[in-house]
């Protein structure tokens, strides 16, 4: 959205924070979690889980954006490269309610989605995991992140409003 557009519409201001910036994160809109090819190939997650205890900590419901950097001269989509499968996969592991936390406007959710289940296929735009497993994944990435949700203390309008965006960030009614 251009500027001018997000002012006639009396938008708040973005505001993109990236990774290990000591800015308040209160105040962020968007913080971008930039991940370079150099921490997926050598494994290194430490730094991501202290940034995501972080971001828990602070209850940063869809505030946050994941991106890997170094792969750009690369054919293959992130979800196709083994090491950034991997990665993702250990993220998972280790932050279980990792869709409360993701930008559903971002495609953060699909990626983590695509990173973590068995891709069968792609049809012009639309990748396709497998359904069982994918709608199996879905939902236990939903039910932790909605764990964390009444956790939090958030009200069951909020629990709702959380689910309904995950549904929608991951395609989940449209598996077939």
């Amino acid at each position: 959205m251009d500027e001018e557009l997000r002012k006639r519409l009396g938008l708040p201001d973005i505001k993109f924070v990236r990774s290990g910036d000591e800015a308040d994160l209160d105040e962020a809109a968007i913080v971008f979690l930039d991940i370079s090819r150099e921490h997926v190939e050598k494994g290194r997650l430490e730094q991501f889980l202290r940034e995501f205890a972080r971001f828990s900590k602070k209850k940063m419901r869809g505030k946050i954006s994941l991106g890997f950097n170094g792969y750009d001269d690369d054919p293959r989509e992130v979800y196709q490269i083994p090491e950034i499968r991997s990665w993702t996969k250990r993220l998972v592991t280790n932050v279980p309610h990792i869709f409360y936390l993701l930008n559903p406007d971002a495609y953060g959710m699909k990626t983590v989605l695509l990173c973590t289940s068995n891709v069968v296929g792609r049809v012009g735009d639309t990748t396709m995991v497998e359904t069982a497993s994918g709608k199996a994944q879905i939902e236990k990435l939903m039910r932790s992140a909605l764990n964390f949700s009444k956790k939090a203390g958030e009200p069951a309008a909020v629990q709702f409003q959380l689910a309904n965006e995950i549904i929608a960030a991951t395609d989940y009614e449209n598996m077939k």
